[in-house]
C-alpha cells in the first residue's frame, strides 16, 4: 500500500528508519529495541533488533534484522531467521513531484510463526489462516502508514 507524504525526504526517512520508535505508530508492536548495530548514526544491513508484539491476548517477542537499507530510499526488515523468515517488511520511498510516495509491504515467509501450530499440519488451514492474517495486517498497515506520514509531516 502507498501513501503520499509532503515532508522532506530526510524527515520521512528519519521516521521510517527509527526501529525503536515503531511502537509509536504500530498497533501491534509494544516496543522494539536494538540488539546489535554497526553504527549509532545510520541503520545498516545486518543491524539486529527485537520487537515485543501483542495481538489481543497473545504476546510474543520477535527477533529481527535489517536486511536492506538504502538511506532515504528503502528499508527492509526481516523477522525471524533471515534464511527462513516469518515475515519481511519493507518501506520504499519515491520522490514524486513535491511529495514522496511511501510504499509499505509485508511478505509472509515460511518460517515458524504463531499460525503454523494453529493449522495442525493442514496446509489448507494454514493458507486460510495466513490470508486472514494478511487481511488483518492490511487494516493495521493502513493506519500505521497514516501515522508515519503524520509524524514525518509534523517534523
Amino acid at each position: 500500500m502507498t501513501a503520499r507524504c509532503t515532508s522532506s525526504p530526510s524527515a520521512l526517512w528519519k521516521v521510517v528508519s527509527d526501529v525503536p520508535g515503531v511502537a509509536m505508530w504500530s498497533e501491534e508492536i509494544e516496543r522494539s529495541l536494538w540488539r546489535a548495530r554497526a553504527s549509532a548514526d545510520e541503520v545498516v544491513r545486518g543491524d539486529r533488533f527485537e520487537s515485543h508484539v501483542r495481538l489481543g491476548t497473545m504476546a510474543w517477542t520477535s527477533p529481527g534484522m535489517v536486511t536492506g537499507a538504502v538511506p532515504g530510499r528503502s528499508l527492509e526488515l526481516t523477522i525471524g531467521d533471515p534464511g527462513n523468515p516469518v515475515a519481511v517488511w519493507s518501506f520504499d520511498l519515491t520522490q514524486v513531484g513535491e511529495g514522496i510516495d511511501i510504499t509499505y509491504a509485508v511478505d509472509l515467509g515460511a518460517g515458524d510463526s504463531m499460525l503454523a501450530p494453529m493449522a495442525g499440519g493442514d496446509d489448507q488451514v494454514l493458507e486460510a489462516l495466513e490470508q486472514g492474517r494478511l487481511d488483518s495486517l492490511a487494516v493495521g498497515m493502513a493506519r500505521t502508514l497514516d501515522r508515519i506520514v503524520e509524524v514525518a509531516e509534523r517534523g
